[in-house]
């Protein structure tokens, strides 16, 4: 073979290798662009837009997701779709900045846990039981063509219902910081989904309640603060019947609630669980009370002179054969607080002082060398005293850390007590073991 010919045949095989990894065309992609606003045209930010299309099984049809995007600040959005066929569906399910999801202005179809569903499939189509979540809307479908745009595919999206009002007690003081709840219930010709929002009364014991969740403003509603039901509602069977209803988008003013008044009333005593012993922790228990659910403050005392506050309190000195008393305030919103006290009859004894070891003797047991004392940490912090033994009686003047044996320790076994002093506790003396006979 010449040499010519087998050049050309290793160009030919080089070129075919590179044509072989070549990247294939990318796929294009098609673009739909619109804005998200809410009904008095203010765009909403934040809100999930996708783009889903119909697929068809022998078993039935689902709507798979082809594209998903999120709306900007000023409401718009530009969403990439990679369509199997030529058609899709765009939606923007979901709530943001309280919008809510019920009488959209739907282009395309909306299914799935976005609106509602709990089952785990955010895409499969409604069943008879839930389509009272968000009814079937068929608007245009949008014609995604690859490398296309598709413009002003735009929603409207409806605003929240809203409760207001204000509490005051009998004697006309706002109710500060009470829960107040909106119950109701949506589409009960077709299925009744419980609703429920709640809100807190302010410092002028006004209350403003967004109902934006779960799917819709309820056809009905009714106001409940705390366990008591106030407007339009009665307790039936443990459940709320309401009686007047609430439109997405209304604005409803509550007239001036009274609060059910009275005291606080206690159920079961609050009391105190632990030992009163000087550095031991004791704990408020809260005990029950009617309503349900008031807010509880503690006090510790000593006869009339108070120790600390908070749940719990670590017994001091000053205690000692004193009794503690636990002095509860509960208060809730309306109500008059009611004051408790709880005393144990057992009196405040004193602590313990702990060690992790017997003290232990370094050194050699030889008349002239130096013998040391090592003594563990005491549990709380105590002072510490030596006092070395012969033979387990004192030798006078050895109370330091080290000593050292003299000629009268000669044939002696030596040893040293650690004591250990704390004002309000029992003084802790422990002793090392003996050494070996001194030299």
């Amino acid at each position: 073979m010449s040499k010519s010919r087998t050049i050309l045949i290793a160009v030919l095989g080089l070129l075919s290798a590179l044509l072989a990894f070549a990247p294939a065309e990318a796929a294009t992609t098609a673009t739909v662009t619109g804005r998200v606003v809410d009904l008095a045209g203010k765009p909403i930010a934040g809100l999930t837009v996708y783009a889903s299309e119909q697929v068809s099984e022998p078993w039935g049809s689902y709507f798979d997701q082809v594209g998903t995007t999120t709306t900007g600040s000023d409401g718009r959005y530009r969403l990439s779709v990679v369509p199997d066929g030529t058609t899709v569906s765009v939606c923007a399910p979901g709530a943001a900045r309280g919008v809510t999801a019920t009488d959209r202005r739907f282009v395309g179809r909306c299914f799935g846990k976005a609106v509602g569903r709990g089952d785990g499939d955010p895409y499969a189509p409604y069943s008879a039981e839930d389509r009272y979540l968000e009814p079937e809307r068929k608007g245009t479908e949008v014609t995604a063509a690859n490398g296309r745009t598709t413009a002003g595919i735009d929603f409207a999206l409806s605003v929240p219902a809203r409760v207001r009002g204000v509490l005051r007690t009998t004697a006309g003081q706002p109710v500060v910081g009470a829960t107040v709840t909106v119950h109701g219930t949506t589409r009960c010709a077709d299925f009744c989904a419980e609703v429920a929002a709640s809100g807190q009364t302010d410092q002028q014991g006004r209350y403003d309640v967004a109902v934006v969740d779960p799917v819709s403003s309820p056809d009905t509603y009714c106001v409940q603060v705390g366990e008591a039901p106030l407007r339009h509602g009665r307790v039936e069977e443990g459940a709320y019947t309401c009686t007047l209803s609430l439109r997405t988008g209304q604005v409803v003013d509550e007239p001036a609630t009274v609060v059910p008044g009275g005291s606080v009333t206690q159920v079961h005593t609050p009391y105190w669980v632990g030992t009163a012993k000087v550095g031991w922790t004791i704990s408020a228990r809260p005990g029950t009370w009617k309503p349900g659910d008031p807010t509880l403050s503690y006090v510790w005392l000593d006869g009339r002179r108070q120790l600390g506050t908070g749940p719990t309190y670590v017994v001091r000195p000053a205690e000692i054969g004193h009794r503690i008393t636990l002095r509860t305030t509960a208060s809730a919103p309306g109500y008059t607080p009611a004051v408790v006290d709880f005393t144990r009859p057992e009196t405040t004894v004193k602590g313990d002082i702990y060690t992790g070891r017997a003290p232990s003797i370094t050194g050699t047991p030889k008349v002239g060398r130096t013998l040391r004392a090592s003594a563990s940490t005491p549990a709380p912090t105590a002072a510490i005293t030596y006092r070395w033994l012969r033979e387990g009686v004192a030798i006078a003047g050895a109370t330091r850390a080290s000593y050292v044996p003299t000629a009268a320790d000669r044939g002696k076994r030596i040893a040293v007590a650690v004591t250990y002093t704390k004002t309000g506790y029992h003084t802790l003396t422990r002793t090392s073991p003996r050494t070996a006979a001194v030299k």
